[in-house]
């Protein structure tokens, strides 16, 4: 198809220009494939394909479809909120529809979306939630981040620690990333994690901003983590988010003069902390980690190599592990995933971007995406490798019922922010330049 050629540039001008008609239909849904969700919007701000590609579910599974497509897009969205039987009708469907619909189906039909699922390691991901051992017959010979995460949780549930120890280590080293786990047969958990690599004495300082709220269980760990990065020049700002446990007080007693425990001076929530703790930095990049999350020795050494003069900040991949070391994923599959909140950036263009949103959830991927539509998706990078490793627990955010990945929340503020987006794009050209600083 010939809009394979259009650059971004040329999209975001059509949806601008162009009459209402079919072009601008096909404008939105090659804008929405290539994340362009204000120049989507622009374009086809009624058309289901487009708002089923960007998330948008209730309104894709309302809006009129006058094409195949369009109805494969309201099939969708119907499924994303909880109509899986229509998969039923998924047979003979487009691959990348069938791949979508896989991951909706996934958190609740494993069977369903193993059977809708595009590869092998698909298969095998969707298998793992219940059926381990088709599962590790579909990983035979198989490699790379995703299959070894994969293969260390079904090494892990016959209790087989030092071949999940093994396989999770291949997952950082295929990166170029130093083991973080001994090769032992003790169990894993978050305190496990660990490793080091060439110290880099000198640079910039590199702000961490990391809140705490009700984390006395964790923070210690998290914290470590950060004392640990060969890269040496940072300054860890734990933010008390007004909580009622030792959390702040054993940040506190790290001893190391890089450690600064502040209270949160902005909204209870994590985005008051983080922006509590933006204003009180001082360093040239800035990046963040929650208090029950590691990050690898090398995360920040390695997220600082990847600046240029066209680079404004790089986010990497995670993976979650519940309280018994198990590789988790609430969606299933894939179970690495991009990790919104490594972001990585520069300070002039946080200053430039603005702040958190007041949200409770989501407003990690809000200023992601808020970024992308500022400076361009080529602006922020995109590392695949895992950088970070969260803790899955009762009581997160991401788990926390009215409040979790699948809430109705979620939805609404994400439909609210990309709103949000297209008015900020119609009445600014961007994308702008990145900031000298």
């Amino acid at each position: 198809m010939r809009l394979r050629l259009i650059s971004d540039a040329m999209l975001a001008a059509a949806a601008a220009r162009l009459p209402d008609n079919r072009w601008r239909r096909a404008i939105g849904r090659r804008a929405a494939r290539r994340a362009l969700h204000a120049v989507a919007l622009a374009a086809a701000p009624d058309d289901p394909v487009t708002l089923a590609i960007l998330g948008l579910y209730t309104r894709a599974a309302a809006a009129p479809a006058d094409d195949a497509e369009g109805r494969i897009g309201r099939l969708v969205a119907r499924a994303a909120l909880g109509e899986i039987p229509a998969l039923g009708k998924a047979s003979g469907l487009p691959s990348s529809w069938q791949r979508r619909l896989s991951q909706i189906a996934a958190p609740a039909d494993y069977l369903q979306a193993a059977a809708l699922a595009p590869t092998d390691l698909a298969r095998a991901a969707c298998l793992y939630v219940g059926d381990r051992a088709a599962a590790e017959l579909l990983l035979a010979g198989q490699s790379g981040r995703e299959a070894d995460v994969l293969a260390a949780g079904i090494a892990l549930a016959r209790g087989d620690q030092r071949a999940a120890r093994r396989r999770l280590n291949a997952a950082f080293v295929g990166d170029g990333l130093v083991p973080p786990l001994a090769d032992s047969d003790a169990a894993i958990d978050m305190a496990a994690f660990g490793g080091s690599g060439p110290v880099v004495a000198d640079g910039p300082l590199v702000s961490v901003i990391m809140p705490l709220h009700e984390s006395a269980g964790t923070v210690e760990m998290a914290i470590a983590s950060l004392l640990a990065q060969t890269y040496r020049r940072i300054e860890v700002i734990a933010i008390d988010d007004r909580s009622t446990d030792q959390g702040p007080a054993i940040a506190a007693r790290t001893g190391d003069p890089r450690v600064r425990v502040l209270a949160n001076a902005g909204p209870p929530g994590v985005s008051g902390a983080r922006n509590t703790g933006i204003a009180a930095s001082t360093g040239a990049y800035v990046t963040f980690l929650d208090a029950d999350d590691w990050a690898h020795p090398q995360r920040i050494a390695r997220q600082l190599g990847a600046f240029g003069r066209a680079v404004g900040g790089t986010v990497g991949q995670h993976f979650r592990i519940d309280g018994a070391g198990m590789p988790v994923a609430p969606r299933v599959w894939p179970i690495v995933r991009l990790c919104a909140i490594s972001l990585f950036a520069r300070r002039g263009v946080l200053t430039a971007a603005g702040p958190f949103e007041d949200a409770r959830t989501g407003s990690d991927a809000e200023l992601l995406a808020r970024l992308d539509l500022l400076f361009g998706r080529r602006a922020i990078r995109r590392d695949p490798a895992i950088l970070t490793v969260q803790l899955w627990r009762e009581g997160s955010l991401s788990h926390v019922g009215g409040r979790g990945l699948f809430s109705p929340e979620r939805y609404d503020y994400r439909a609210a922010w990309m709103d949000r987006h297209l008015a900020l794009w119609r009445a600014r050209r961007l994308p702008m330049p990145l900031p000298a600083s």
